[in-house]
Formats: structure tokens, C-alpha cells, sequence
């Protein structure tokens, strides 16, 4: 049976007045069916499987609302923008466990497709502490709001390392950065893999109905491949996992294979942004890096939803980012030594509403830049 997710008016502590832009929600344990949202900040996530997640941390401002689930892997569940009234992060209402996605050192064939953005380590794909309880504070900041999680070190789910990431929205911002934090506690130097997937529906649209467009810089000449099927080869080259075929093509458009096709690609190098954009809407989400990243897209094209959701149609699109350039690359990290990685999440508009004026990516980027 699926595990049913809804958001519900339960019991609400607002501590916002001790603590900078937080709002600490009780999560119940509950059984229930069906999916209702609502965008107020007494609503909590209402989890089936009578099981007590814990609290939802929400950061605020006039511009955007993030929340996020420390009990739930630390994943951003919410990633709302106020200027358009559209949520950017899928959240599936009836999450389920997909057999055979996910395999790797810990995950024994299968994954829990819950949405929002998973902080996958220390293997590839989508890692060993995705659905895991993380440790959670509210972090004094001038100008902003955030909240540190972290988890581990744990000699099986983290290889002993320990992990942290910090979430900061500034003051006036519809950007916010995510600043990650890998530290080898241990005494061996250790090989490992770390990836931020963010399962998305740009706009606020199904992917398959956004007229959605792939982005990667223009210095990205080729992507690899990584899997799909359906009907019909799109592809020059899709012998095997790992065949370097052009970029860009006409699958930067989602439109192009969305009803033959279900397919994974990295970009050939490490790039400094990446970006998903729906035509139809007019938004999108750029993620920048503060030091190049491996960038990755997934498209489900013609999967069907009863694979990976209980109920519902709507479909997501997942962008990823990561300290490798693919899933078969991995790096070390020597004892004692620690690795620290930011990027930057932005919303944002190619053209003002009832404008004519096209504003470039490029700009974007460079306004937004570290």
C-alpha cells in the first residue's frame, strides 16, 4: 500500500519571535487518504504508516518559503515563490517504494519516491541517508535566515563521515543557498559520492504540460548518456551507459520525446550552472555552483505514474548536481579532511509579465553569481 502524504491544520507552535523566520509544526502520526494543500503556515506534512516525522522548518520571507523535513533525509519539501504563486518542487501525495531504482551499497534495490530534493551520499544515485532522521538547529545569521542539519558519522549509512548542510535564505531574497559540509572523521582515506537531486516541476506544471527546456551552459558541447527506452532511439549513440553523444540537440526540449522516451544524461564537464525552464509559464529554477559540479537531467517520459505514486497524474523532473562528473566516477577524501561545496537556488522570470523585453539566462546567471 502506498504511504499517503497530505499537509492538515493540526496543532501549530509559531516560535518565529525567538527564532529568526522559523516556524516549528508537531507532525501527527496519522492514516489518511486522499491529498489538500493549503499555503499558510499552520499547516504541518501528515505522513500515513502511523509513523511521527517530526517537525517541518519553515524560512520565510516576502518573496519565497522554504520548508524543509529534518526527519525526512533534511530535504526542502517546499520551494514556493510568491511572485508567481507556483510551487517548484514536486510532491508526490502518495509516495511508495520503486523496486529496482536505487541500488548501491546500501539501498538493496529500491527508493522511496517522496519529492522535494534529496541530499544523496555517500554512493551514487540516490545514497544512504535520503529518508533518514537528520539532527537539526536554527543558525544566528545577520541578514538571513537558515537552519544547519546534520547527520551522522555513521560507519554504515555515511562510510564514517560526517555530513552537514546549511540552508540560508537572505532577507529580501528569492534566492537561497544550500552549503554543504563532508568531514572524514575516521582514519582511512575513504571513496565516496555525493549528488543533490531535485525532483521538480518547474512552474508549477506537470514537466509534460511546461514546454519544458534542459539548460546547460553554452561552453556544454556533448552529454552522456545514462539510460532510457521507450520508442524509438532519439540518440546517436545509446550502445551503453556512458556513450558521449552532442549537445545540445532537440532533447533540450522536454516536448521533443516526452511521449516516446524515459532518459538520463550528464553534462561531458563539470559546469558552473544548470537550469530547467518552462515555456509555457515563463520560470524556471537556476542552480549556480560555487565551484563547477557535475550536472545531470532525468525525464521520465512515458513511465507511468503508478510506478512511483499511489494516486494522482502529475509527473517530475529531476536535476542533479554533484561532486563527480557521473555516477562512475567516484572521489576520496583523505582522514581528517573536510570537503565544502555551495550552490545557489534561483527563481526566475526571461521576461516581466505584459512585457516584450527578453531578459538572457546569462544575465541571470551573472547577477546571481558568487
Amino acid at each position: 500500500m502506498a504511504q499517503v502524504l497530505q499537509f492538515r491544520r493540526l496543532m501549530h507552535f509559531d516560535i518565529s519571535r525567538l527564532f529568526r523566520g522559523w516556524t516549528l509544526f508537531l507532525v501527527a502520526a496519522a492514516f489518511v487518504a486522499g491529498c489538500s494543500s493549503s499555503s499558510t503556515h499552520e499547516d504541518e506534512v501528515v505522513f500515513a504508516n502511523n509513523t511521527t516525522l517530526g517537525r517541518s522548518l519553515v524560512l520565510e520571507n516576502e518573496k519565497v518559503r522554504l520548508s524543509i523535513l529534518p526527519d525526512l533525509g533534511g530535504r526542502i519539501y517546499e520551494f514556493y515563490w510568491k511572485e508567481t504563486g507556483h510551487e517548484q518542487l514536486y510532491q508526490n501525495p502518495a509516495w511508495k517504494t520503486v523496486q529496482g531504482w536505487g541500488v548501491n551499497g546500501c539501498r538493496k534495490g529500491y527508493w522511496k519516491t517522496i519529492g522535494g530534493t534529496e541530499f544523496s551520499f555517500p554512493y551514487q544515485e540516490h545514497g544512504c541517508i535520503y529518508d533518514q532522521k537528520f539532527t537539526a538547529e536554527n543558525m544566528v545569521l545577520s541578514g538571513a535566515q537558515g537552519v544547519r542539519l546534520t547527520f551522522g558519522p555513521d560507519d554504515t549509512k555515511t562510510l564514517g563521515m560526517k555530513f552537514t548542510v546549511e540552508i540560508t535564505l537572505p532577507d529580501h531574497s528569492a534566492a537561497f543557498d544550500i552549503h554543504t559540509i563532508i568531514e572524514n572523521v575516521t582514519s582511512k582515506t575513504l571513496s565516496y559520492q555525493y549528488w543533490i537531486n531535485a525532483m521538480m516541476t518547474p512552474g508549477g506544471l506537470d514537466p509534460r504540460d511546461a514546454g519544458l527546456e534542459f539548460v546547460y551552459p553554452a561552453s556544454t558541447h556533448q552529454m552522456i548518456y545514462h539510460g532510457g527506452g521507450g520508442k524509438g532511439e532519439l540518440l546517436p549513440d545509446t550502445s551503453h551507459e556512458g556513450a558521449i553523444n552532442p549537445w545540445p540537440t532537440q532533447m533540450t526540449l522536454y516536448d521533443f520525446f516526452k511521449d516516446r522516451w524515459v532518459v538520463g544524461w550528464f553534462a561531458s564537464t563539470l559546469v558552473d550552472w544548470q537550469a530547467a525552464y518552462s515555456h509555457v509559464r515563463n520560470e524556471g529554477v537556476l542552480r549556480i555552483y560555487k565551484t563547477p559540479q557535475g550536472g545531470k537531467f532525468f525525464a521520465l517520459g512515458p513511465t507511468p505514474q503508478s510506478l512511483f505514486t499511489g494516486t494522482g497524474t502529475t509527473q517530475y523532473l529531476e536535476m542533479w548536481s554533484g561532486l563527480t562528473r557521473d555516477f562512475w566516477q567516484d572521489t576520496t577524501i583523505a582522514p581528517g579532511a573536510v570537503v565544502e561545496l555551495t550552490e545557489r537556488w534561483v527563481p526566475f522570470q526571461l521576461s516581466s509579465p505584459g512585457s516584450d523585453v527578453v531578459t538572457p539566462l546569462s544575465n541571470i546567471v551573472q547577477t546571481h553569481h558568487f
